[in-house]
């Protein structure tokens, strides 16, 4: 699930947007509990932060003033 993850944060990231990874396994649903081995996947949702105060332009500029990422698993 790792290139999912981070397939969506470099379109988060290039764009500006918001971005959703492809379904993943969640780790808050891998319990101890033999039975949850057939939990649902689910998706993880990513919002880039720059440095700036604005949101850079180009995709360049982006790149360079990321800070990090606001995410949720959903």
């Amino acid at each position: 699930s790792e290139p999912q993850r981070n397939a969506a944060m470099t379109l988060a990231r290039d764009t500006g947007r918001v971005a959703m990874s492809s379904p993943v396994s969640l780790l808050q649903d891998q319990g101890d509990d033999a039975e949850d081995d057939q939990d649902p996947p689910g998706v993880l949702v990513y919002y880039p932060v720059f440095t700036t105060p604005y949101e850079p332009t180009t995709v360049q500029d982006r790149r360079n003033q990321l800070r990090g990422f606001v995410y949720v698993a959903v």
